[in-house]
């Protein structure tokens, strides 16, 4: 189906009888207000069409490499999923990882 997750009702559309959604979708923005819309407000919306309607076994929001802080990592050091989720998303100048960061945190 073709829809746009900003819309309710093609969320509600677009999770019934659906037993496992992997989602991947994120806004993309050099604006922070379009990369929050695009990447959390999405989110929301389909999370709360999933909610409404029950049936779903299993979500699995897939993130992203840029969520995770390198600010007390030393210059060429291994940045992995040990190292802690950034605590200040906005600070960094990066609206796909505020969107990210805030996504992760529904």
């Amino acid at each position: 189906m073709r829809g746009n997750l900003l819309s309710r009702e093609d969320c509600a559309r677009a999770v019934r009888g659906v037993r496992v959604i992997y989602h991947l979708a994120a806004g993309r923005s050099d604006m922070f207000a379009d990369a929050f819309m695009n990447s959390v407000v999405t989110t929301r919306n389909l999370l709360r069409a999933i909610w409404e309607y029950g049936c779903l076994k299993r979500f699995v929001n897939v993130s992203s490499f840029s969520v995770y802080s390198n600010r007390n990592k030393a210059h060429r050091r291994v940045l992995d999923e040990s190292c802690p989720i950034e605590t200040e998303p906005a600070e960094r100048s990066d609206p796909y990882m505020f969107g990210k960061t805030r996504q992760d945190e529904i």
